[in-house]
């Protein structure tokens, strides 16, 4: 006779689980549908630097200066900024911008 697999009970997702599903999505998007249609150099560019970002985050999370970039360093507005895409791939890591003493950064909240 013929057997069904077993299947676990189902549980309901882990809200965390379900959060970073929902960045990857975001990020994905923004990388498929803007950055990778741009030329070599820019859609590279930009991809060096989101992972720049967020590496120097996995490795410094309790750094605050590894947590920010300002809005006005030529790399993020070379690379990012001006990038089709780039903008909505930092907002998809979760950074959100921000005003400290009259200057304007990308900062995300890292969770201990």
């Amino acid at each position: 006779a013929d057997t069904l697999p077993y299947c676990p009970p189902s549980t309901a997702p882990d809200p965390l689980e379900t959060e970073v599903a929902q960045a990857r999505k975001l990020v994905l998007r923004a990388l498929d549908a803007k950055i990778a249609i741009q030329d070599d150099a820019t859609a590279l560019g930009a991809i060096r630097l989101a992972l720049k970002l967020a590496g120097n985050i996995l490795e410094h999370p309790g750094e605050g200066k590894y947590t920010r970039i300002k809005n006005s360093s030529a790399a993020f507005q070379r690379c990012l900024a001006k990038c089709p895409g780039g903008l909505e791939l930092v907002m998809a890591m979760g950074f959100r911008t921000a005003v400290h003493e009259f200057e304007e950064f990308w900062a995300v909240e890292v969770s201990p």
